[in-house]
């Protein structure tokens, strides 16, 4: 979990700054294992203890998130998984259907949080008055080109041009 912030740290020096600036989250997280940071350098929670509890710390933990992020912390490769899973059925779904004979409307994976949102480019369609929408890699006819690009589709000369 935290070992690129504790190697290389100095011991108990290091583990001492990793709690100072982690304490809240790490108390959290050893209350919900009936333990106490009060309790650091006894008997009941010795310094090995902590340092073991910190680099095992679960994902969804509230250290994990301190120190990765809310989002990226909570999505595991369980969630990958479910993903990957979800997206095949829609795909199939979509396959199966009259949209997918025209190659429209094709389904895309949910992003997982910590990949960032595509920004979106502006449509070449001059009807489109949906705003700005990332454009798909279906395929245009060439009258539909045609009209985009406002040219006679038999001649090939702009519509416009006297």
């Amino acid at each position: 979990m935290a070992r690129s912030e504790l190697a290389g740290s100095g011991g108990i020096i290091g583990l001492s700054r990793f709690i100072r600036e982690h304490r809240e989250p790490l108390q959290y997280d050893l209350l919900q294992a009936g333990l106490r940071l009060e309790n650091l350098g006894t008997l009941s929670l010795s310094w090995w203890d902590v340092h073991v509890f910190i680099e095992h710390a679960p994902r969804g933990s509230a250290l994990v998130r301190a120190v990765n992020g809310d989002e990226l912390a909570e999505w595991t490769g369980r969630d990958e998984l479910l993903r990957s899973m979800e997206f095949s059925l829609r795909w199939l779904v979509w396959a199966q259907s009259k949209d997918s004979q025209k190659g429209i409307n094709v389904p895309a994976p949910l992003d997982p949080p910590s990949k960032p949102k595509p920004k979106p480019v502006m449509s070449l369609d001059p009807g489109d008055e949906s705003g700005p929408h990332v454009i798909g890699h279906a395929g245009v006819t060439l009258e539909r080109m045609a009209e985009i690009l406002g040219w006679d589709p038999e001649t090939g000369q702009r519509l416009d041009v006297p």
